[in-house]
């Protein structure tokens, strides 16, 4: 999750690898040593997810909300203090966003 929390400005930390969401019970593609799979059920793994067009490729990427709040789920992943932070930038540029009119 670290990759989402830096591509959302969330996070100072560079990952050394890239996090890719799969629904449960779907098996990871062999092949891609820099990838760290996470798994969701079925019922929330649309929830707060992108659309984010990559080379030519249709992909999506989990909101800057959602990011926090799996962030969070899987602290003991993570750690908390990297939840606590993503928390916080997050706030910090809500708080500095102005409102859409």
């Amino acid at each position: 999750m670290a990759s989402a929390l830096a591509r959302h400005g969330l996070s100072d930390d560079i990952s050394a690898s890239h996090d890719i969401a799969l629904p449960r019970c779907v098996r990871p593609p062999a092949g891609f040593p820099h990838v760290t799979w996470h798994h969701f059920a079925q019922q929330t793994f649309e929830v707060g997810r992108v659309a984010l067009p990559v080379g030519g490729v249709d992909a999506a990427v989990y909101s800057p909300e959602r990011t926090i709040v799996d962030v969070f789920r899987r602290s003991y992943l993570e750690g908390e203090e990297t939840a606590v932070e993503a928390l916080n930038a997050g706030s910090a540029s809500q708080a500095t966003t102005p409102p859409a009119c």
